[in-house]
């Protein structure tokens, strides 16, 4: 048996382990690309496939609405599909509908090779349905990209709520079927080659004249970027890095207690103390693939002196964060997510045994995380709505290096050694000479920039941009990222071989990347502003 769940590879959070595992676990490898959905090995019966088929964007307004698609195309090779913005569910149906006529008996079945994370109620699959209005009876398989698992869905009578029913994790590639014979619909579904692992029969009397086909259907397109465009904005650090061991920071949440997650809203968090497990005599490696079993994901500090590709492997003790994402009980080994010996985010496999070893227990339990468990999962139902206001807000702030989270002393007291928004850039030129070692600050001030560059695609797409407007601050602020980029590289040139030069051209970069943000935030909040975009 084994278990794995749904990572990006590609992570664009990657300052620090936290950020680099709700990057991984928030978004998809494929995010820029158009599509939604890839499907292979398409079957159906005989005389469906020689049928006509259509291609309907059913809603409560346009359900008779046919295009005639690309027929065979559909139902050959491995195919890339667009998902319609809307979502079977209430009393109509809004979603696209790939489908043929249907009399009598028969069947479809297909591979979905990979279902783009844009949300965790985005919907694949496959449907018997009456009539192609919006409140028409059906019956349907669906694969959602994440925690919501396969479902099966229906509704009973025509105008009525549609149901639905969780029946096992979504694993991809995953195939499924649906099967008409009489008033019995068979659904099946695996994730694994070989025989059917999931069968079910539901007694569900259709029309004689009825639909079959592919339906799909996402409420969002990257739900997930919303929450990004808005946040990410603000930085902080130390003024002098020695207070603290992350000098510089996302001002993106509160981090109470050394929790690193639960200021992500689309997260359930969970802390527990790996001691607190120790004196219950509970078996560490049980109790991960238990939490796997419930579609957690697992942070926990190693000594990477055990953990294979680690820092310290086989050399010296490094404690670190790794994230465990699946497991495979023939093997007897952990998928696990960190970074390598040169700081370079790996996937790799860690044995039951090397885990056992690798877990830290040295009286530093609590310690930035250290003999702590944060076991976390993808909210089933939460939705994060981009909030224009507070983006500029916060760019406000920034630029006046003013602490976006003032209001929050409530939970947290307000510590004046600590410098907010472009103030930041002055506090790593004095900080760079000690620190030079340390790439992390300059890391994020390069990230910073990567996440504007999305930030700037976000509203061009969303229209809070004219095009006009996009081009130039695009423009302007790829400088200013490549500009980050080769001062960042600069610095680790400098580790290999210092040369007090490079000291200085790193600190006359960070001085003029300080100048070309002060002069080019104010033009992009006035872009912003509604008056403004429809000039």
């Amino acid at each position: 048996m084994r278990k794995k769940l749904p990572v990006s590879k590609n992570s664009f959070l990657t300052a620090y382990p936290h950020y680099v595992n709700i990057s991984s676990v928030l978004f998809d490898d494929r995010m820029d690309e158009p599509f939604n959905l890839w499907i292979s090995n398409i079957k159906t019966s005989e005389s469906k496939f020689n049928a006509e088929w259509f291609e309907t964007e059913i809603t409560e307004y346009s359900y008779s609405k046919k295009v005639e698609n690309r027929v065979k195309v559909i139902l050959s090779d491995l195919n890339k599909i667009s998902c319609h913005e809307g979502d079977l569910t209430g009393c109509n149906d809004s979603f696209k509908y790939i489908h043929t006529e249907m009399k009598g008996d028969g069947y479809i079945e297909i591979e979905i090779e990979h279902f783009k994370n844009t949300g965790v109620w985005a919907k694949a699959g496959l449907m018997f349905r009456e009539s192609l209005c919006s409140d028409s009876r059906y019956i349907s398989i669906l694969a959602t990209p994440s925690v919501n698992g396969i479902i099966i869905q229906t509704r009973e009578s025509a105008g009525t709520e549609s149901q639905y029913e969780y029946i096992c994790a979504s694993l991809f590639p995953t195939s499924m079927k649906i099967e008409r014979m009489g008033d019995r619909i068979h659904l099946y579904c695996r994730n694994l080659s070989g025989k059917w692992e999931y069968i079910r029969t539901i007694e569900f009397e259709l029309k004689s004249h009825a639909f079959m086909g592919i339906s799909l259907c996402s409420p969002e397109n990257n739900a997930y970027l919303n929450w990004i465009a808005t946040n990410f904005i603000q930085l902080y650090c130390f003024q002098d890095f020695n207070i603290h061991a992350i000098p510089m920071n996302y001002n993106a949440g509160i981090y109470l207690n050394d929790d690193f997650y639960s200021f992500c809203p689309y997260l359930r968090v969970q802390n527990i103390k790996y001691s607190l497990l120790k004196k219950n005599n509970i078996n560490i490696t049980e109790f991960i693939i238990n939490a796997l079993d419930d579609d957690n994901y697992i942070d926990v500090y190693l000594n990477e002196y055990f953990v294979p590709q680690g820092k310290g492997f086989g050399k010296y003790e490094y404690h670190h964060g790794n994230m465990i994402y699946g497991y495979d009980l023939q093997s007897r080994t952990f998928n696990i997510v960190g970074y390598s010996e040169h700081s370079v985010i790996r996937h790799s496999l860690l044995s039951f045994q090397e885990l056992e070893d690798a877990m830290i227990e040295d009286g530093r339990e609590g310690w930035y995380g250290i003999g702590l468990l944060s076991i976390f999962k993808l909210h089933p139902y939460f939705t994060y709505k981009f909030n224009l206001d507070l983006m500029l807000q916060q760019l406000e702030d920034y630029i006046n290096a003013k602490n976006s989270l003032e209001s929050c002393s409530l939970m947290e007291n307000y510590d004046s050694r600590i410098a907010h928004g472009i103030s930041v850039y002055d506090y790593l030129i004095l900080n760079i000479s000690e620190f030079q070692r340390d790439i992390r600050p300059l890391h994020v001030i390069w990230e910073h920039k990567k996440i504007m560059l999305l930030r700037l695609k976000y509203l061009k797409s969303h229209n809070y941009l004219n095009i006009k407007d996009f081009e130039f601050l695009y423009n302007e602020y790829s400088s200013i990222e490549r500009l980050a980029m080769q001062t960042r590289n600069l610095q680790l040139k400098n580790n290999l071989r210092y040369d007090l030069d490079n000291i200085d051209r790193i600190q006359k970069n960070i001085e003029m990347l300080k100048c070309r943000e002060k002069d080019i935030i104010p033009k992009l909040i006035q872009a912003c502003q509604p008056n403004h975009n429809n000039n």
